[in-house]
């Protein structure tokens, strides 16, 4: 049985009812913005993620032709040798800008490779596909944070660039042939 009703306790109930309904208001609403906050920061740290636009230009489509033969191959040089200072100094972070500074200069140097006449062209691209997939193991190797493994997926890029390099890259396009 309920308690008798005084006078004024239903306004007092609606005055607590209102009261609750408005922490709960303001409880749903603080949520809203957090959970909203939180998706803009998540969407905010996937846009400028360099991780992230890696692995798309990774693999993207794009050829890369916007580059010179010349300009492709010293920019392959020199991630190069980022990539061995990196691991020689066992600063596995600084190995994923120049695996993402070396990939459009790979593709653009393909782009290049299919204007040389004959099999020389095809010999070429064929090794640069080669120091791709090895400098793509690269990066998810420095991803793992291992030294051991990075040393060694570098010594698979080392290989896979003298090859490119054994193939004198920086005369072939400078000698009309294309």
């Amino acid at each position: 049985m309920r308690a008798p009703r005084t006078p004024g306790s239903s306004a007092k109930a609606l005055v607590e009812n209102s009261l609750t309904l408005m922490k709960l208001i303001k409880i749903n609403l603080a949520f809203v913005v957090a959970a909203s906050t939180g998706i803009m920061t998540t969407l905010g740290l996937w846009a400028n993620d360099p991780e992230g636009k890696a692995a798309d230009r990774q693999h993207d489509a794009q050829t890369g032709a916007e580059l010179s033969a010349q300009a492709a191959w010293s920019t392959i040089q020199k991630s190069v040798k980022d990539m061995e200072t990196a691991v020689t100094s066992k600063n596995l972070k600084a190995i994923h800008p120049a695996t993402v500074e070396i990939m459009p200069a790979i593709k653009a140097l393909q782009a290049h490779c299919r204007m040389l006449a004959g099999d020389v062209g095809l010999r070429l691209e064929s090794s640069l596909s080669a120091l791709r997939s090895a400098v793509i193991e690269f990066h998810h190797e420095r991803n793992e944070g291992a030294q051991a493994r990075a040393e060694a997926q570098l010594k698979k890029v080392q290989a896979a660039f003298r090859e490119v390099e054994s193939q004198h890259p920086e005369t072939l396009f400078n000698s009309g042939t294309h």
